[in-house]
């Protein structure tokens, strides 16, 4: 067969008999990347010359079956680390088939069998590392230098001076808001806020300078008439009534800084913020904080009687005495307050019971209710306010409002604050971590406990809709429903904590809760706050017809006698209101009610009266202005057209005729 040129460039001529050592895996830079059991090449060189010059390669003697069938196998094998990219797409042809015929060219020696071949695969060399993209550095080790633990996470579980005063900051900057939102209240006087101010002067007098008790203030009060009218009183000489509701403006935001700071110890600073925010909004503390009632330093009261217990609730048995007389005061400042009384006692013993267990807890909780009764006994004691009391508080007059009715008010005013404490309740029963710690080992209260805790807390938000409901009234209903919204408060604001997830994950819930309450607190205390009529005008018209030592018959009387004391034109011992009267009449006979007051304006007691006209007047309003109108004792001296967020109506003033 003629020989075929098969020379390359550069290169010698390609023979059948050198073909096979262009795949020889010795040769570097020549054949496939990587090493192919395909190539069969004797890795001796080609040609006689060569195999007579060249040693023999030693081989290893392989044991097993190969040898005992008489093959000798030369194998050396090279393991390499190639790149994934070659062994996915290996550059080499294919192996050979078995059947294929050899390629090994002859040299004269017998064709070493397939088996006896040598497989070497060649080491691919390690590439360069890569250049230094130029912000790589090495820091210089330092003798003695060790790296510092690093935590599993960013933040701890436990109480740390900076998550406090961030905490205090946002507490700071809520009660701002709240400040904000009660002093854009405007209005007049309001009849119990002209009456406890102007009860305060008559009692410093009495108490101070000797002055008979006239208006007998203590029979029908449903407060100690020394204690906050006093108190009133001794703010209006100075700054006026501005100056009073200011002071009930600090007696709120003080609840609300303590309704964070208790709220803090039970759960955290977080629960302790969402449930300020709401109840900070809630439409009875934005109303109370611009009402110059006894209500705003009763609630104060009872959130530091609150304070006390959850700070010195882990203490000695003895520190079970201190809230005692805090607890006390609030009941005298206003009778009702005395309905949040079990509420405290449990809550001292829940917070006992986390150290001392059940014994101790109950006679903690049994020291400070003696303590609490034998201050009230003895208040009692050296006071004739029991009766007050009871025409107040515990035997009161029953009204004519559905029960419906009330559970309606109480939803509209109070409504999303308990249900967010009641879901609050139910998640903090569930799970009781509220850290979102990683390996947060902490001991946790077990699951009754915080049930009881969450029951206790919400469950006190109802305790003022179902006192109305006994007496079937809804008279200060939206007052009296934020005394429950302070212990409800704390649930709520685990409620929001548990909305919101770990590290803020879920916001727009907690967001739209706090939009929500917002909105409603500004209107319905918007609403609440405009309910009575402005006497701007009226009070500019009495005060051109009102004489010293006249006697006059108002409805509404507190304002006028507020406003005209100042001007020194009257005071509260010559009027007289619509809810009472005891005229002794010519033949010397005692009346009271309608018959009292039509016998009087036959005779013409009364020098002048003031009525308030509007769209549903009552049995009293509707008989004095019969007989005004028929007697011809008086005459139509103005009428005062009014308009408040209720409706509208009119006062009339009558002059007697000479």
């Amino acid at each position: 067969m003629p020989e075929q040129n098969t020379k390359g460039p550069g290169g010698p001529a390609q023979t059948p008999e050198n073909a096979g050592s262009w795949f020889a895996p010795g040769r570097p830079g020549t054949g496939p990347a990587h090493g192919s059991t395909a190539a069969r090449a004797d890795p001796r060189p080609a040609g006689p010359e060569a195999a007579e010059s060249q040693p023999p390669t030693p081989r290893s003697t392989v044991p097993g079956p190969a040898r005992q069938s008489g093959f000798d196998v030369d194998a050396t094998l090279k393991l390499s680390v190639l790149p994934k990219s070659a062994r996915r797409h290996p550059a080499a042809p294919p192996a050979a088939r078995p059947t294929d015929p050899p390629t090994d060219p002859p040299t004269g020696r017998q064709p070493e069998r397939q088996a006896e071949r040598t497989m070497q695969l060649r080491v691919l060399p390690s590439p360069d590392p890569a250049a230094d993209p130029g912000y790589a550095f090495a820091e210089p080790v330092r003798p003695g230098w060790t790296l510092p633990h690093v935590p599993d996470a960013a933040w701890a579980a436990g109480a740390s001076s900076r998550r406090t005063w961030i905490s205090r900051g946002l507490l700071a900057v809520l009660l701002v808001v709240q400040a904000a939102l009660s002093l854009r209240l405007t209005n007049t006087a309001f009849e119990d806020e002209a009456l406890y101010i102007y009860a305060g002067h008559a009692m410093i007098a009495h108490l101070f300078h000797g002055v008979p008790d006239y208006g007998g203030f203590g029979s029908y009060f449903s407060g100690a008439p020394t204690l906050y009218p006093v108190l009133a009183a001794a703010v209006d000489s100075l700054f006026g009534l501005a100056g009073v509701r200011v002071m009930s403006l600090f007696f709120m935001l003080g609840s609300t800084a303590l309704l964070y700071s208790f709220s803090r110890r039970l759960f955290s600073e977080r629960a302790g913020l969402c449930g300020a925010v709401l109840f900070a909004f809630a439409q009875s503390t934005l109303f109370l904080g611009n009402f110059a009632t006894y209500d705003a330093c009763a609630v104060f009261l009872l959130a530091l009687s609150a304070w006390i217990v959850v700070r010195f609730g882990h203490g000695h048995w003895a520190l079970s005495l201190l809230p005692a007389p805090v607890a006390a005061l609030a009941v005298g400042v206003k009778y009702a307050s005395a309905l949040y009384l079990p509420t405290l006692a449990m809550l001292l013993m829940l917070v006992a019971y986390q150290r001392y267990g059940v014994p101790r807890a109950l006679l903690r909780a049994a020291v400070f209710t003696v303590g609490v009764v034998g201050l009230l006994g003895g208040a009692l004691y050296a006071t004739d306010y029991l009766q007050a009391i009871q025409s107040t508080t515990t035997a009161r007059a029953l009204g004519t409002d559905s029960a419906w009715t009330i559970i309606q008010d109480s939803t509209q005013w109070g409504g999303l604050l308990f249900a967010v404490a009641a879901l609050g309740t139910v998640l903090y029963a569930r799970r009781a971590r509220l850290s979102e710690m990683p390996g947060w080992r902490q001991a946790v209260p077990g699951a009754r406990w915080r049930l009881a805790l969450g029951t206790l807390l919400t469950g006190t938000a109802l305790l003022a809709p179902a006192y109305q409901i006994h007496l079937q009234t809804t008279t200060s209903l939206q007052k009296h429903v934020g005394f429950g919204l302070l212990f409800a408060a704390p649930m709520a604001g685990v409620g929001m904590t548990r909305l919101m997830g770990a590290h803020f994950k879920f916001p727009q819930a907690a967001i739209a809760i706090g939009t929500i309450a917002l909105t409603l607190g500004m209107s319905q205390s918007a609403y609440n706050y405009g309910i009575w009529p402005n006497t701007t005008y009226l009070i500019q018209e009495l005060s051109t017809k009102v004489q010293p030592g006249q006697r006059w018959l108002g409805e509404p009387h507190e304002g006028p006698v507020y406003y005209l004391t100042a001007r020194r034109l009257t005071d509260y011992t010559r009027w007289t209101s619509i809810f009472y009267i005891d005229y002794t009449g010519r033949p010397g006979q005692q009346l009271t009610g309608i018959p009292g007051y039509v016998a009087a304006l036959q005779d013409g007691y009364f020098d002048g009266v003031v009525l308030d006209w509007s769209d549903n007047p009552g049995a009293v309003e509707t008989a004095i202005r019969d007989q005004l109108r028929s007697g011809g004792r008086y005459r139509l001296d103005s009428a005062l057209p009014y308009r408040t967020s209720a409706g509208q109506g009119h006062f009339e003033v009558w002059l007697r005729t000479s």
